[in-house]
């Protein structure tokens, strides 16, 4: 093991871009973390890598064999930090790429990132997904093995905590750049993110550890304020569009149920990928000639809307009505409420060029809760609890659903559970519905079965959020509300 400060220098000049002047410098760096003393000619340092990212790690963890999981973490961050060309010089590469293509450039800082382990691909690789049809809506649904569940409750106290005076302030924060991380803050040396100036404002974006979809990244605002909906923010989603035609990108609305995960640094999501509602059919259209724009409903299993401009400030004028009138649009028969006391009616937008079009997907969303329903009126309801609690954000209301990593273990414990005779074993008691369902029907595949009752959840919830119903009423009301919007 005692080649590994050589191994890693010489795979941080193949296959990271380390320059090898610097190479010199972090070999040395290397040396000293791993308490060693080999002298080697430029022309060894030099040779071409034979490892690759696996082999690497399997022999970096046998070598801290002695140090736990976060101490290891810690140190094999820092390692692969070392070897990964600076985060200037991954910045001016990445621009320098862009000039050609802004796909190319995401690909150059993917391929880097997934190099020197910051994006843990082989987590993403043991993921469960599958993708499935429910109603004649296309879904895709992963179990994610690598990331806890969140409950609305822990979402809701961030924005309500006072800002902290730790450092960093919080996962999203600039400042987390070469970070060592502590016992609840991740490691962040091998981070390497991209400045961008957003309408004059600087942003820096940065890909997901954890991808979810093609090209997963994180824009980021480079001050550290709360997640708005304001004009200002909005048109930041049109101004990232025509920087990066390639990607589309999303902001979660600024409240909790409805919101993303950190709701105390304002920042979006983006991808290279075509997500189920984007392909949904419309059901009706309505022209906006004084916007230049059309509003389209959608049939989608949430309530969604697409706004086509030519012209982002068209789109961005047309956005702003349409959600200054939905902030203050209550239907108590449809238990849609504004108000009561705080308000309640937001929004999930997503934006992303086709040629020259612009399209800002609206979904509506309303975060009031009720003494039948605590968790959210519009949120996934008790009964779907167990499949999925979390927050329906923008990724889920799109139609790609992330499900807990607990799924795996207690979905293949149900599956004998067919035999009415076995007892139903105390961890998995929280699934008594899908259970009952289960030896009702006494299917011959209980998995396929299991399977298509964890489909269907998913549509359930998505129509759990729906703040108009998928039904004539809902309908009506919501093309009632678009008509609304000409006057």
């Amino acid at each position: 093991m005692n080649d590994l400060p050589l191994r890693l220098t010489q795979y941080g000049i193949s296959r990271l871009g380390l320059d090898p002047l610097d190479a010199i410098e972090a070999y040395n760096r290397l040396l000293v973390l791993f308490k060693s003393n080999h002298p080697l000619s430029l022309e060894t340092l030099r040779q071409a890598s034979t490892d690759d990212l696996t082999t690497l790690l399997v022999d970096l963890s046998t070598y801290f064999i002695a140090l736990d999981l976060r101490q290891k973490e810690q140190v094999l961050t820092d390692i692969f930090g070392t070897i990964t060309p600076a985060p200037s010089i991954i910045d001016r590469q990445f621009w320098h790429t862009y000039t050609k293509d802004d796909r190319a450039a995401f690909d150059y800082l993917l391929n880097v990132q997934k190099a020197n382990d910051y994006v843990k691909q082989s987590a993403i690789d043991k993921n469960i997904k599958w993708n499935t049809i429910v109603d004649g809506y296309p879904l895709e649904i992963t179990i994610n093995l690598s990331k806890p569940e969140k409950k609305n409750s822990e979402t809701a106290k961030l924005l309500l905590e006072p800002q902290s005076t730790s450092y960093p302030s919080c996962l999203l924060c600039k400042q987390n750049l070469g970070y060592a991380g502590h016992a609840t803050h991740p490691s962040r040396q091998n981070l390497r993110p991209i400045l961008l100036t957003l309408d004059q404002t600087p942003w820096f974006v940065q890909f997901s550890p954890y991808a979810y979809f093609p090209y997963h990244c994180i824009v980021i605002d480079e001050q550290h304020t709360p997640m708005t909906l304001s004009k200002d923010s909005l048109s930041k989603l049109y101004a990232f569009v025509d920087v990066f035609p390639s990607l589309f990108i999303g902001s979660n609305s600024d409240l909790p149920i409805v919101g993303g995960s950190i709701l105390n640094h304002a920042h979006f999501q983006a991808g290279i990928y075509t997500m189920p509602m984007m392909k949904a059919k419309i059901r009706a259209s309505f022209p906006f000639k004084q916007y230049r724009s059309q509003i389209h409903h959608l049939d989608w299993l949430n309530t969604a809307l697409r706004i086509d401009s030519d012209t982002r400030e068209d789109a961005l004028a047309l956005l702003q009505h349409l959600y200054s009138n939905w902030q203050n649009y209550s239907h108590p028969l449809l238990s849609i409420f504004n108000q009561t006391p705080f308000i309640h009616n937001t929004m999930t937008v997503i934006v992303r060029k086709v040629i020259n079009l612009y399209q800002t997907f609206v979904i509506l969303r309303n975060n009031a809760t009720s003494e039948q329903y605590p968790s959210g009126i519009f949120h996934a309801h008790p009964e779907h609890h167990p499949i999925k609690q979390e927050s329906i954000g923008l990724i889920e209301a799109m139609g790609l659903f992330i499900l807990p990593g607990r799924l795996k273990d207690q979905l293949k414990a149900i599956e004998p559970l067919v035999d009415t005779t076995l007892p139903i074993p105390d961890d998995v008691r929280i699934h008594q519905r899908l259970i009952d369902q289960l030896r009702a029907v006494q299917p011959l595949n209980p998995k396929e079965f299991i399977q298509k009752f964890i489909d269907q959840t998913c549509a359930d919830i998505l129509r759990n959020t729906a703040v108009f119903k998928q039904s004539d009423e809902g309908h009506q009301a919501l093309e009632a509300f678009i008509n609304g919007l000409y006057s």
